[in-house]
Formats: C-alpha cells, sequence, structure tokens
C-alpha cells in the first residue's frame, strides 16, 4: 500500500519535497506533482500538505521522482528530508 505522503525530487529544479502523494499523478512511465501557485505563502503551503488538502486542478504541474512513500504527518519536517537526502546521496556515491 502506497503512503499517504511522498518525498518527490522536482526534476528541473533538484528540490525535494514532501507532498499528499494524491498531488501526485502519472501518466505511462511519467511522474508529475500538481503543486500549488507561487502566489500563495510557504506557510499556508506547508500546512495545506501537513493536512493532505486535496490538489487543485487549475495548479500547474511538475516533473517529479518518488524517492519514498510514507504515511504519518509528524515526520513533515526539514530534518527528515535532509536525512533522507543524505542517505540517498551516500548510496549514489
Amino acid at each position: 500500500m502506497v503512503g499517504k505522503f511522498s518525498i518527490v525530487l522536482f526534476e528541473k529544479s533538484n528540490r525535494v519535497d514532501i507532498v499528499p502523494t494524491e498531488w501526485i499523478c502519472r501518466s505511462d512511465e511519467q511522474c508529475h506533482c500538481y503543486w500549488p501557485p507561487s502566489r500563495i505563502r510557504v506557510a499556508d503551503v506547508m500546512e495545506m500538505v501537513k493536512e493532505a488538502q486535496p490538489f487543485s486542478h487549475s495548479w500547474k504541474t511538475y516533473k517529479c521522482r518518488i524517492l519514498k512513500h510514507f504515511g504519518k504527518p509528524q515526520y513533515l519536517c526539514d530534518s527528515v528530508i535532509g536525512s533522507f537526502v543524505a542517505t540517498t546521496e551516500q548510496r549514489l556515491h
């Protein structure tokens, strides 16, 4: 079973973020993630993610790669992303 949240790597920006898994859509071999418009404050986006609010079809999608799925919202913090990225980088090098 896929978790409620996912860590994704946005390919163009090379940025890693946690998103609600339902924000991710797949077609063929490609994976895209809906992301709120830049006019929405970062703190509000973080709250949307934490509450796993539904995405809007008016949001842009960005090509991404899913790095990990998990189910518990208490893992929504920079330290988790940081340690996950560090561990992943160690495995790649």
